[in-house]
């Protein structure tokens, strides 16, 4: 972010958080994987590895990574593409992500925030990297969309806030 912002990340959080707080604003951050996809099957496959809620790491930069650890921030259990939220819209944007059929459809984090007036802001990226929110068309469309994007689903432990198991079904896209 240098050299526009020169601060601290914790001051940077700290405004954020402040603002939402003082505007009744949701915020909400990627705590995603960083891997493609085929990495991510890898990764995941053969039950090697677990999401774990509480303790799996933001792989998207230290400012999501200390939202994250923020009391009171709700995160939505997804092996891959996460989001972390704190305000009034954070339970209904993180509850049900392990529940939906896909990861960027109805039910999902990315499904919810078109509900409602929405500003995407990529901080200390370049465009178009923060562009995940595209990905929800094909989800949305189902089999309205053009062409078919995923190939396999595996199994994937996570585990929720209570410390409880929980299989997620992660679709596998093409390559």
């Amino acid at each position: 972010m240098v050299p526009m912002y020169t601060g601290s990340l914790n001051k940077l959080l700290s405004l954020l958080l402040s603002y939402c707080k003082q505007k009744n604003i949701t915020l909400a951050m990627p705590t995603f994987f960083s891997g493609s996809n085929w990495q991510a099957k890898e990764y995941y496959e053969n039950g090697k590895h677990i999401f774990d809620v509480k303790k799996t790491f933001s792989q998207m930069g230290m400012l999501s990574e200390l939202f994250r650890r923020t009391p009171n921030v709700k995160r939505s259990i997804h092996p891959t593409h996460s989001i972390c939220a704190l305000g009034p819209l954070a339970d209904e944007l993180t509850k049900n992500h392990h529940l939906a059929a896909t990861s960027f459809g109805e039910g999902t984090p990315f499904g919810e925030v078109i509900k409602y007036r929405t500003i995407i802001l990529g901080i200390g990226t370049k465009s178009p990297q923060p562009l995940t929110q595209v990905n929800s068309a094909p989800d949305i469309m189902k089999s309205e969309f053009p062409i078919t994007l995923y190939k396999d689903i595996i199994p994937v432990t996570c585990v929720n806030e209570m410390g409880n198991n929980i299989i997620y079904n992660l679709r596998i896209r093409k390559r």
